[in-house]
Order: C-alpha cells, then sequence, then structure tokens
C-alpha cells in the first residue's frame, strides 16, 4: 500500500489512514433438492481513507470511500475536505504499531480451493436430504444459498502502523418445508460460521428437520408470566445489540449507557466476555479496522458490571485504552463492502457468555409449566431501552419438566435486561453462533424466569 503515499503527499494530508478489502464470493443456490444456480466468482475490492486536520484543540476526522483504484485520489480529496467540515475539540491520535495477537480465522479449504469446497459440502447435504425425504412426513428444501467468503485486508496509517489479515466465511441457508393435507410448515436456519466444518451438518439437520415436522403439529403458546429458555441464536439477538450498546465507550461518552462500573446489572449467573481473540469466532481478528490489537474484556462478571469497550477516539475521549472496538459497521456480509460507508464506531467482538455447570435435560426438569423458543420471527430489541416483542416461530411447551407440545405464534415480550436480572439457570456447553439481526456471539442455552408471554 506504500505506493498511495505519493497520493497523500500530494493532497497534503500529515495524518491519514488507508484500508482496502478483497473479497472473493462464490455461491450455489438450491431449489429444492437440485441446483438451480453456480454463481461466478465475484472479486471486489473496497477503500476507505481517513484524513485527520488539526487546528489548535479542534481536530477533524473525514471518511470516504470507492469500490476502484482508479478513484482512490479523488476519495482522498473527498477525505481531507470532510474532515474540514468537522472540526471539534477533541482528543484523538491514531493508533501507533503494535504487535498483533494471533486469532484462527481461516478455513485453509475456503482460502485454497473454494469451488471445490462448497461443491463437496453442497453433495453432502443434498445427500442427507434426499435420504430424509423418504420418511413418513417428508421435508423438503425449498430454497438453499451456499457462500464461502475469502477476505483480504490491508491497513495502514502515518504512524507507520501497517497490518495485513486474511480470514474467511462460510453462510448457509435453507427454507425447510413439511406438508401433510392442507397444513404446511417450515424451519428456516440461517448461518455464518468461519469454517464448514465448524458448522456439522450431520449432528444440526437431524434436529432442524424435527422442528420442521413438529412445527406441522404447533399450537398458540398460552398466555402468562413463566420460564422461557433461549436457544443462542435468540440470545445473539436479544444481547449483542444491547449489552454491545451500552458497554460501548462511545455511549459512555454520550451518556446513553446505563452501565457503571461496579452496578449490579445483571443476575450472579451471568459473566460476559467480549472476545476478540477466540479461534474461529465470527468477529475474532488480530486487530480491529484501526488496527488495534484485539483482545479479551470483561464485561460482566457475575452479573457486575466491570468494563467498556473502546475505539481508539472514545478511549481517548473517556480516559479508558483502547480495546480493539473500532469497527466499520458491516453492510451485510453478502456486501461485505458495504462496511465503508460509515466511520469507526465502537461494536462488540465475540460476546461470550461463561457457560454454567447444568445440562440441558437439568435446564428443563424443574420448570413446571414454561417455554423453550428456538426461533423468533423477529427479534431486534432498541438498543436503548431493551424493549423487545417477537413472535414464537418454532418453539415447545414445557410441563411438568418435560418438553411437549410444539408452539407456533404468541408473542414473547419485554425488556433484556429485565431479563438478565431473572436468570434462573444457564447450560454447561456454549457454542458459537450468528443470529438473524445481530452477528456474533458465544452461548449456552439459558432460562429466564417470570417472562410475558402474548397467546391464546
Amino acid at each position: 500500500m506504500g505506493h498511495y503515499e505519493s497520493l497523500l503527499r500530494k493532497a497534503k494530508i500529515a495524518e491519514y489512514d488507508v484500508y482496502s478489502l478483497r473479497t472473493t464470493v462464490n455461491e450455489i443456490q438450491l431449489r429444492g433438492f437440485d441446483i438451480e444456480a453456480v454463481r461466478e466468482p465475484v472479486n471486489a475490492v473496497g477503500y476507505a481513507v481517513r484524513a485527520l486536520s488539526r487546528e489548535g484543540e479542534l481536530i477533524g476526522i473525514g471518511l470516504a470511500s470507492c469500490s476502484q483504484e482508479s478513484r482512490l485520489e479523488d476519495c482522498i480529496h473527498k477525505a481531507k475536505f470532510f474532515s474540514t467540515l468537522n472540526k471539534q475539540k477533541m482528543k484523538y491520535e491514531l493508533p501507533q504499531s503494535k504487535p498483533s495477537p494471533q486469532a484462527k480465522v481461516v478455513d485453509n479449504a475456503i482460502r485454497d480451493n473454494p469451488v471445490e469446497a462448497i461443491n463437496e459440502f453442497t453433495a453432502s447435504i443434498l445427500d442427507l436430504l434426499k435420504g430424509e425425504s423418504q420418511s413418513a412426513k417428508p421435508v423438503k428444501p425449498t430454497f438453499g444459498k451456499i457462500r464461502t467468503y475469502l477476505m483480504e485486508t490491508e491497513l495502514e496509517n502515518s504512524n507507520g502502523l501497517t497490518k495485513k489479515k486474511v480470514e474467511t466465511y462460510f453462510y448457509l441457508e435453507l427454507a425447510l418445508k413439511v406438508k401433510e393435507g392442507t397444513r404446511i410448515a417450515e424451519f428456516w436456519p440461517r448461518k455464518y460460521r468461519r469454517r464448514i466444518s465448524d458448522l456439522k451438518v450431520d449432528e444440526v439437520l437431524p434436529h432442524w428437520l424435527k422442528l420442521a415436522r413438529d412445527t406441522l403439529d404447533a399450537k398458540i403458546a398460552p398466555t402468562g408470566k413463566m420460564p422461557v429458555i433461549l436457544n443462542p441464536e435468540s440470545l445473539c439477538d436479544a444481547m449483542v445489540p444491547t449489552v454491545g450498546y451500552h458497554s460501548a465507550g462511545d455511549q459512555k461518552f454520550k451518556n446513553q449507557s446505563i452501565f457503571n462500573k461496579g452496578d449490579l446489572v445483571a443476575s450472579e449467573e451471568l459473566s460476559i466476555t467480549d472476545d476478540g481473540l477466540l479461534d474461529y469466532g465470527l468477529s475474532s481478528s488480530p486487530f480491529d479496522d484501526e488496527g488495534t490489537p484485539q483482545q479479551r474484556t470483561p464485561v460482566i462478571e457475575k452479573g457486575i458490571f466491570k468494563n467498556f469497550i473502546c475505539d481508539q477516539k472514545y478511549a481517548m475521549m473517556i480516559g479508558e485504552k483502547p480495546t480493539g472496538n473500532g469497527v466499520k459497521p458491516l453492510g451485510g456480509m453478502a456486501n461485505p463492502l458495504g462496511k465503508h460507508m460509515f466511520s469507526i464506531l465502537t461494536s462488540p467482538t465475540n460476546t461470550s457468555i461463561s457457560p454454567g455447570t447444568t445440562s440441558f435435560d437439568d435446564l428443563i426438569a424443574d420448570v413446571k409449566e414454561g417455554a423453550i423458543v428456538e426461533q423468533f420471527s423477529w427479534l431486534n430489541p432498541d438498543p436503548l431501552s431493551s424493549s423487545f416483542s417477537s413472535e414464537i416461530r418454532n418453539g415447545y411447551l414445557i410441563r411438568n419438566g418435560e418438553v411437549k407440545q410444539p408452539i407456533k405464534g404468541g408473542l414473547v415480550a419485554g425488556k433484556v435486561f429485565d431479563l438478565m436480572k431473572n436468570i434462573s439457570c444457564i447450560s454447561n456447553s456454549a457454542q458459537i453462533e450468528s443470529g438473524a439481526s445481530a452477528f456474533s456471539i458465544v452461548a449456552p442455552y439459558i432460562r429466564f424466569e417470570n417472562v410475558q408471554v402474548a397467546g391464546k
């Protein structure tokens, strides 16, 4: 990237960083049991330039992005221009060069031969689905999408920092439908993983098929306050945007966070770490989008709030050290270059919830009447208030310690922060998971008490 320096000198920009991301996407689409489309590999590149302007205690930070190297000079001039428009009194220095820790984020199969890797996975899952289609209640895939991503990042700044990384992602989406007479039901999993092998499809597919079949006989959940067990996917959508928002240094600086160090914010059962170095975690990385090394930051320990997560700017503004949480927001993994459309924000990496000591069966055993939710229709809480209300798409009613009637419909409502204070039990096994509206969590199953369910 050193050849950009002449353009930066020409624009008379003394303080800057330049970020580039090259992404190769391979995709196969399914229609029923057939491969409907095999897309040619999509190769895309994006550049993001930040320029700093100083005038006494006033600092302006300008950002511009482009998707062609030929437009980089224009991009640099835009970044400089924008930096002159938003000057404010603040503290900011670009990160210094520091050694980056190791974080495993590469699937060698995707990196070395993505076409072979995606073809082998597609063949294996179609074989599994065809075998299950001979059962008494056959489940058929009406639609499927399988993708691999190879992402190569380079970053350098005027402080001599130079960073490079390679990372991979795998994505699977399936619409699994079952029909009996006039009744139709479905289960629609959407999963991100770093490696294809991380999604043990021979183990999870039978569970998905069971959910589809059971939902065929589902009834609306009853009304009342009851114990509700949430799976890791639902916890991702519930806790990543809310805990992540209030533990962010920028929200602390803006007086938007309700958290203060030492506050009791949850049940003593709950401990959360922001783990940016977890091997094959979905948001793991040696460094963040500013070049600051990522790390493991205790956020909540036995219900007590411990630390804020910070990017470079807001760490300096609130008197903390940066924790490697400076992120350019993703516009969706389907369009990873969308992350260059915004300036750096403080964002969680892998929200890691410590497992408990209770088996999944025992989590259910002492529930007189409650529910377990496997998937919501759309769980998207308000980050500021943590309020949510979402319909149950797939789940089960629990009676006298046993999983009984499948349920679908009815709303689960409340505040995530109230749920966190009413944890009665946490399972002893956690897994890396993505959500429908949030991205990365490492979580067990959690049982919450006195949750409002509005059903029949």
